[in-house]
């Protein structure tokens, strides 16, 4: 448990990748130009406080750090009488990141984890054919997984010398593979059926531009 805190801390924070929330805020830059505020209410929107809880403070804190990153780049803006606001672009190397990311994540080993949802919110951040890699990619190890779950399995089963609970516990494995490989294949459906691919986010949670 200790390890995988310690990786997990510094996974999240390896100078050479960027982190999850800095991903989230390229994807949602990337989409179009917005201040810090606009980012806010697109994460609440999108219920990001269910598997990755980004507080307003850090927003701006990344966003800053985005910008010293050479990732994103911020300028001012006024709009009435409103005070002057800082509105955030990409740049080249910040998409270049996101894409990274963004592959990365869709291929990352175990779907129950934030990068894979940010992934599947984000998924047209990258061509279609790069997607497509990465998911069978996945779906190609996880019928794998699941071969050798079953094959254990069954072979714990017939030694009398295991615990009937050690045999559930790599079942439990198996069902988990099982129900993973579910949500890829839909994705792979999805991906291949799409004939526009290119969504935005911004667009659909009807966002309007503004805000301090």
């Amino acid at each position: 448990m200790l390890y995988y805190y310690i990786y997990a801390v510094f996974k999240d924070n390896d100078l050479t990748k960027i982190s999850r929330s800095a991903a989230m805020l390229l994807a949602l830059i990337a989409e179009r130009d917005m201040g810090a505020y606009e980012i806010v209410k697109a994460l609440r929107a999108l219920n990001t406080e269910r598997w990755l809880p980004l507080s307003e403070s850090t927003v701006y804190t990344t966003a800053r750090l985005l910008v010293r990153q050479g990732l994103i780049r911020g300028h001012g803006e006024r709009g009435g009488n409103a005070p002057e606001k800082t509105v955030f672009s990409i740049t080249e190397s910040g998409r270049e990141s996101l894409r990274d990311s963004i592959g990365e994540y869709l291929g990352s080993a175990d779907a129950a984890n934030p990068e894979f949802d940010i992934a599947m919110v984000f998924a047209c951040a990258i061509k279609r054919s790069d997607a497509l890699a990465r998911l069978t990619e996945r779906r190609d190890r996880l019928r794998e997984a699941i071969h050798m779950a079953k094959a254990e399995g069954e072979r714990l089963a017939g030694d009398s010398r295991v615990r009937p609970i050690g045999v559930c516990m790599v079942r439990h494995n198996q069902y988990l593979k099982e129900a993973e490989l579910r949500t890829v294949l839909e994705l792979i459906e999805i991906a291949e059926g799409d004939k526009i691919w290119k969504w935005s986010v911004m667009d659909d949670l009807r966002i309007e531009r503004g805000g301090t």
